[in-house]
């Protein structure tokens, strides 16, 4: 508290800090537009700097993955997938879904390919999927999920 007849003084912030504090505002605006332009684009082979971002539409990996949430997929070679890795893939029917599941298993030289190929599954679910995914159906390994 100030004394009677004693001028208090607040000092101006700095022209520097105002600019980039601005700056970065809007930096990071344009990040959260083009994010979510980015995860509402149909093309599932887009990627942001070897990102992908992508809802979750079933309950087949919660808990660590809920239905509605959202997981950041990074591009991954596919000989540095592991078992345990929750990849995204896929499919190789004619609705060519994408899904995410775990890595249960992988195959070495999946038929004669010279790649791996890979045993997923939900795991909510008790048994693994029907396909073999082969590595070129793999899009990446989740990085992050946002409930």
């Amino acid at each position: 508290m100030a004394r009677p007849g004693r001028k208090t003084h607040t000092a101006a912030p700095h022209p520097l800090r105002t600019w980039a504090g601005r700056i970065l505002d809007i930096i990071l605006l344009l990040l959260l537009v083009a994010a979510f332009l980015f995860a509402r684009s149909e093309d599932p082979d887009k990627t942001l700097f070897g990102y992908r971002i992508y809802l979750v539409l079933s309950n087949s990996m919660e808990p660590e993955l809920p239905e509605g949430g959202v997981v950041v997929v990074q591009q991954a070679p596919p000989t540095s997938l592991q078992v345990g890795d929750d990849i995204t893939f896929h499919t190789s029917d004619e609705e060519h879904q994408v899904i995410t599941h775990r890595i249960v298993e992988i195959i070495d030289d999946y038929e004669g390919s010279g790649l791996p190929g890979f045993v997923t599954q939900g795991i909510a679910r008790s048994t693994p999927d029907n396909d073999v995914r082969p590595a070129e159906s793999v899009l990446g390994r989740v990085v992050l999920c946002i409930p």
